[in-house]
């Protein structure tokens, strides 16, 4: 039982990063509009990488039983989102007019109701959201470099 609740912790995470990657994938090669002009090659690249980011977070988890490992990866990925994050609330290269426009016509209507002022309160939700993760992540991963210290000092200490 255990060795399925850890791939089910590693493949969902995978899984609907793989969803969310294609959902912004085909709007960006269909060019339905969602992305304006601003969305520049560089920003493209930050923010799918950001995207695909949590399948190596994913990945480091399920790899290696180090915290601080874990914690470093953590917060490697929490500094790219943010970035990317204010990056797009500063420029706005959405047009959430168009944000339905990649589902089946029977489903647009559960995103036809977005529009960019909505747009950028989402974004500035985020972008808020990234800021506290990345203070966590920071304050975890000094807390497990702090507790691997005292280990290395305790260990050096009784073996002495």
């Amino acid at each position: 039982m255990v060795g399925y609740a850890k791939l089910a912790e590693v493949a969902a995470p995978i899984f609907f990063t793989i969803l969310v990657f294609g959902f912004y994938v085909a709007h960006y090669v269909w060019s339905t509009g969602f992305f304006t002009s601003a969305f520049t090659p560089v920003l493209a690249f930050l923010f799918f990488a950001s995207v695909l980011y949590v399948i190596v977070n994913t990945s480091a988890k399920a790899i290696t039983p180090r915290k601080d490992v874990r914690a470093i990866v953590e917060l490697v990925g929490a500094v790219l989102f943010v970035v990317v994050a204010a990056w797009i609330f500063a420029v706005f290269p959405l047009n959430f007019t168009h944000v339905a426009d990649v589902i089946p016509k029977p489903f647009q209507f559960l995103l036809s109701w977005l529009t960019n002022d909505i747009g950028r309160i989402l974004v500035a939700l985020v972008l808020l959201a990234g800021v506290i993760a990345l203070a966590v992540d920071a304050v975890k991963l000094a807390w497990r470099v702090a507790g691997r210290q005292s280990h290395v000092t305790l260990d050096v200490s009784v073996s002495t």
